[in-house]
């Protein structure tokens, strides 16, 4: 399934006020605070996308946590899902555990670096 047909109209609507209200808006107070807000704006827009944004983070974290338990089982385990091992997430899961203990990433960094990598990539 395409995500193209609903993240496209809702984008470009947003997009004027991508470039002039958005950079204003951000310096105002927390996360949580400006989340407030925009559950309370009384554009649809701006819902859409928060929906979509909603649905990516659930789906990033469920893929991550499938993986987690995947590797806890065992490499055979892994291989037999989607991708078989060789996905972004379970590549960067796997050289963390390899990582000398400083090194190694707490398990939110790690899903931030699947969440930026998945999409920045062309």
């Amino acid at each position: 399934m395409s995500v193209l047909p609903v993240v496209s109209p809702n984008l470009t609507k947003v997009f004027v006020d991508q470039e002039y209200l958005l950079p204003t808006f951000l310096k105002f107070g927390s996360p949580k605070f400006r989340r407030w807000v925009l559950d309370l704006s009384i554009l649809q827009r701006y819902h859409g996308m928060r929906d979509i944004a909603d649905t990516w983070e659930r789906t990033m974290t469920d893929i991550f946590e499938e993986k987690k338990r995947a590797l806890k089982e065992g490499e055979e385990a892994l291989e037999r899902q989607i991708g078989q091992g060789r996905d972004l997430i379970s590549i960067l899961m796997k050289e963390n555990m390899k990582a000398s203990e400083e090194d190694t990433l707490p398990d939110n960094e790690v899903l931030g670096q699947a969440r930026h990598s998945a999409t920045h990539t062309y």
